[in-house]
């Protein structure tokens, strides 16, 4: 199911310029941003990530979705095992009942995210669209 949920990306991103699924209807993706906003109306301190940072990570997403592809071609069901780096399953299918590892990498990601805007979407999630990163780079130089 997860890899027809990114062919869907793809297609939309291809044929609109980013994806419908990342700009309007991701579950973890408005959950970071409500605990974001929160954290902000809450006066908490937001960190921006340095640029020469943000530079070498926003490639990682890419990095990532290869892999996953690349390892689609060997075995689907492996492919769907390591797909886990998405956290929608832990936090929205399971509700964080499941084991500890995929649990606390969720929460890990939550909490970050307290800090800093939506770092999941702009650097690790292979369905992330590249307007992201674009975004953060157009915010970090002004």
């Amino acid at each position: 199911m997860l890899f027809i949920l990114w062919g869907f990306v793809a297609m939309t991103m291809l044929l609109w310029g980013r994806g419908i699924f990342c700009g309007w209807l991701c579950p973890f993706g408005a959950l970071q941003e409500l605990i974001n906003e929160a954290a902000r109306r809450l006066k908490i301190k937001q960190y921006e990530i340095p640029f020469a940072v943000h530079e070498r990570l926003w490639a990682l997403k890419y990095v990532i979705l290869l892999a996953l592809f690349a390892v689609s071609l060997e075995s689907l069901s492996e492919a769907e095992r390591y797909s886990e780096v998405e956290p929608f399953k832990t936090a929205f299918l399971l509700q964080f009942n499941r084991e500890w590892g995929y649990v606390l990498y969720a929460v890990a990601l939550l909490v970050i995210n307290i800090f800093t805007r939506k770092v999941y979407c702009r650097y690790i999630c292979p369905l992330g669209p590249p307007w992201q990163s674009l975004h953060a780079c157009v915010c970090l130089t002004g």
